[in-house]
């Protein structure tokens, strides 16, 4: 497929609802998260994949400027932020078309072994399918793990194919998750593996500068908080920013370890407390939710968004799309089934499936809202109310993605660069 011609200037005007979500740096918390600054029949001037400038359609047609710039028409259209999906498991093996007899670990340790027999070739292949889905369904900046190797070779296999897929087109942001399970060669003996994974994981991505974050799996099945402790001591040392899943099958003692680490998020957080949602309060972490996980599984019990909201809470949306436990990429489908089962509004959603999903990733200063000096991440979504986002559920109402500036996604179908 041919590549992208790239335009240094454009001018996207005559969006019905323009949704800027414009605001003070950092995530939006409590009553900000349902304030999304519309801007009616609104338009966005992109100079070299940057935004320039935000406002009304008559303004912006008016600059000088703008009158050598390609127009780009959304009359009658929605236009948004990209999606920002905080929390994927990319890479994550075949998929599961039966229920795995054990559960999630057993699953999981399925799957690892099929990962640890793929070449790196293949793996990146099965990766590229996946995000070009993702792409033509808005989503335009991603966070993907490991944890489906468990080994040396395994781990730094798929971080080296993430890596590889960091910029082209769809932006990939690659986290390490070493502890996601104990493999099977640790079998019973959980403390010896973290501290494999401190000795010589750990040094090993950091200095090949192949993940930006470490995560860890503190709940039922996995690692508990004292056992993840020496784990995120070392992360923090070499710089790491840190992520963790928490109380997505039990309890949430991992929580307690916000009052030592400073975690960019914690995610899943179904089962959750008073006192841990004290303690999230008063931490500095975006909590992380993944309705999808949720509502695949059939688990019935969903993470209390709301009361994280009330709170004061920054709340993130995301996909954690897995082979094995979340098969959909769909920012669309999530959006959706937040509205529906945390009762959250559609602004909230919205807001959490962007800015705060930027955040989550530490790229809030750059993406997740459209504001002058930010990248010129966008959607035109085929729709006249941004609350329709909400109501056309398994319906992909993007017409149009594009990714610093250049249109990635159209009617024609997604713009991905060869294959090598």
């Amino acid at each position: 497929m041919a590549s992208c011609i790239f335009l240094s200037l454009t001018i996207l005007h005559s969006a019905r609802q323009l949704l800027t979500l414009r605001g003070p740096a950092g995530p939006r918390r409590g009553r900000a998260l349902d304030e999304l600054h519309i801007i009616n029949d609104g338009a966005v001037l992109i100079e070299d994949g940057i935004i320039r400038e935000v406002g009304p359609t008559r303004r912006l047609e008016n600059l000088s400027v703008a009158r050598k710039a390609r127009e780009i028409s959304a009359a009658g259209r929605v236009v948004m932020p990209g999606f920002v999906d905080s929390h994927t498991h990319i890479i994550s093996g075949p998929s599961r078309l039966s229920s795995a007899p054990g559960g999630e670990r057993e699953a999981v340790l399925d799957n690892v072994a099929i990962v640890r027999e793929t070449t790196a070739r293949l793996l990146s292949a099965q990766a590229i399918s996946v995000l070009r889905l993702a792409l033509a369904h808005g989503t335009t900046s991603i966070e993907s793990k490991s944890g489906y190797g468990l080994n040396a070779s395994g781990e730094l296999k798929i971080l080296r194919v993430l890596t590889g897929l960091g910029e082209s087109p769809l932006e990939l942001v690659p986290t390490f998750l070493g502890p996601h399970v104990v493999p099977p060669e640790f079998e019973g003996r959980p403390e010896e593996y973290i501290r494999w994974l401190c000795d010589e994981m750990l040094p090993i991505v950091h200095r090949r500068g192949l993940a930006r974050f470490a995560d860890g799996c503190c709940d039922a099945g996995a690692f508990t908080a004292e056992q993840l402790r020496p784990y995120y001591q070392a992360a923090q040392q070499m710089g790491f920013g840190l992520k963790m899943h928490v109380g997505q099958y039990g309890g949430t003692d991992g929580v307690t370890l916000t009052g030592e680490f400073p975690f960019v998020s914690l995610d899943h957080l179904v089962h959750v407390d008073d006192r841990a949602l004290t303690q999230l309060r008063d931490s500095s972490a975006v909590a992380t939710l993944a309705p999808a996980s949720t509502f695949f599984q059939q688990t019935h019990r969903y993470a209390p968004a709301r009361d994280m909201i009330e709170s004061g809470i920054p709340v993130a949306l995301a996909s954690s799309y897995s082979r094995v436990s979340s098969p959909s990429f769909n920012m669309q489908v999530v959006v959706f089934l937040a509205c529906r089962q945390f009762g959250m509004t559609a602004a909230e959603a919205i807001s959490a499936a962007t800015i705060n999903g930027a955040y989550a990733m530490k790229l809030g200063h750059r993406v997740g809202s459209l504001e002058v000096g930010k990248q010129a991440d966008l959607l035109v979504l085929n729709v006249g109310d941004y609350r329709e986002l909400t109501y056309e559920y398994g319906v992909n109402l993007v017409d149009m993605t594009i990714k610093r500036g250049v249109v990635v996604h159209d009617r024609s179908g997604v713009r991905w660069p060869k294959e090598s």
